[in-house]
């Protein structure tokens, strides 16, 4: 009983005092102007993607510690080199494909508010991952507007929705993409689109609270509580 008092009382303070991962996901919803599927990667080999309907919904780590480098300066906040993991949700013709690259090989996460007689609001995120099967995913958004002043702030964590097709963002270039295979490794399954931007949307993952020296010691307590009890019972 001691054993798993103990056990139970470790697990429960680890879980308490670890935090979770930031990240955000960028989804974007809208039409593809072009691409083709020639393996069969959502589910039909040789199908021309062209004028499909598509939603992309992209999940990526914005922890600047598990970034190569960082950079936050007055106007721009960017993340970028090797990084962690990636998740890539695609929707096509009312199916849903998922993919998950462990390692991400080059990326750029960046929010940027710029100023002056030609300020603008941007989002951008590129995303080099290595798949399991030894290819290579590239992915990406791109959301920018002189006009439309839709960020809060030079911040990952900020929950966005923005309709791309309004006249703020008419004489923009707004586009998602996906490239499987983008080395062009021979064998290797390959798939590419290109996608105009209809919807575009930003889901944060909050910070989790980091506990105070209190709880800490709170914590350090109710273990030693936990032992002197169990030794009793012995």
């Amino acid at each position: 009983m001691s054993v798993k008092l103990l056990a139970a009382a470790s697990v429960l303070a680890l879980s308490f005092c670890a935090s979770s991962a930031q990240a955000w996901t960028l989804v974007a919803t809208g039409h593809i102007t072009r691409g083709t599927d020639s393996t069969g990667i959502f589910g039909v080999a040789g199908q021309d993607l062209t004028g499909l309907t598509y939603t992309q919904s992209m999940t990526v780590s914005t922890a600047p510690h598990e970034w190569t480098s960082n950079m936050l300066d007055e106007s721009r906040y960017w993340l970028f080199g090797a990084g962690p993991s990636v998740t890539d949700t695609i929707t096509l013709k009312g199916k849903t494909f998922t993919f998950t690259a462990p390692l991400i090989k080059w990326g750029a996460q960046q929010i940027e508010i710029s100023s002056g007689p030609y300020g603008s609001n941007s989002v951008r995120s590129q995303t080099k991952g290595l798949l399991q099967d030894g290819s290579t995913m590239f992915m990406g958004y791109s959301v920018y507007s002189h006009a439309a002043q839709f960020l809060k702030g030079l911040t990952f964590q900020q929950a966005i929705s923005v309709d791309t097709t309004g006249p703020l963002f008419l004489a923009e270039s707004n586009s998602s993409y996906v490239q499987f295979n983008s080395e062009f490794v021979p064998g290797l399954p390959t798939a590419y689109f290109d996608g105009s931007l209809d919807h575009f949307s930003i889901y944060p993952t909050p910070d989790a609270p980091i506990p105070e020296p209190a709880t800490y010691g709170m914590l350090l307590a109710g273990l030693g509580l936990i032992g002197a009890f169990a030794r009793r019972k012995a």
